[in-house]
């Protein structure tokens, strides 16, 4: 959800890091080519996989804690690295 939030800001920072804009008013340069195609166009990039990545991020995040926290967690990574294989493989 936050994610999804923040999008219009990712975008807009990623075209001002970018050569797409130059000169004077890059920000307003960038706020064009970010919301040219209507307001939700930044929202469009969002689809199944980059859900998918997201969840897996931060999946991979919390297992790593979990390993971290608890040693007898291993087990219980393997499997959990054994799904998010097995989700990587069907997605993808």
């Amino acid at each position: 959800m936050i994610r999804y939030a923040g999008m219009p800001l990712e975008r807009l920072a990623m075209v001002l890091n970018s050569s797409q804009v130059s000169g004077s008013g890059q920000f307003s340069q960038a706020a064009n080519i970010v919301f040219k195609d209507g307001k939700l166009a930044p929202y469009r990039t969002v689809g199944r996989a980059s859900i998918v990545a997201w969840f897996l991020q931060y999946s991979v995040m919390g297992c790593v804690f979990q390993v971290r926290v608890n040693p007898f967690t291993l087990t219980l990574l393997r499997v959990v690295v054994c799904g998010l294989v097995l989700v990587v493989c069907l997605c993808g």
